[in-house]
């Protein structure tokens, strides 16, 4: 069993709450866990789980792409500004992607 107050794990237990400097009305959490066996290995994500983080760049550059073909077919909505933010947005995605992909 753990004890959390403000991020911070409390585990003297000798510290009253007064020497913690725990203001009256404060949220103190309980973190109850069991304890794993010394050699079992501790449990990660499951392989079942659909990671949909993985699907965040497609993604990216298929809005990037849409923003690309409403800007080529009405030029007059896009201002000056908001091309060159959409140059410069869709230069660093080629280039995080890459990175990401061939960097490593």
């Amino acid at each position: 069993m753990k004890f959390i107050y403000q991020g911070r794990v409390l585990g003297d237990d000798a510290t009253t709450l007064r020497d913690l400097n725990i203001a009256d009305g404060g949220a103190m959490h309980v973190h109850v866990g069991r304890p794993h066996p010394p050699g079992t290995p501790l449990p990660g994500p499951d392989p079942e789980v659909l990671d949909l983080s993985r699907f965040f760049v497609p993604l990216f550059g298929v809005i990037l792409g849409v923003v690309w073909v409403c800007m080529l077919l009405y030029p007059d909505v896009f201002t000056l500004l908001s091309k060159l933010f959409l140059f410069l947005l869709s230069t660093a995605y080629v280039i995080l992607a890459y990175l990401s992909t061939y960097g490593q």
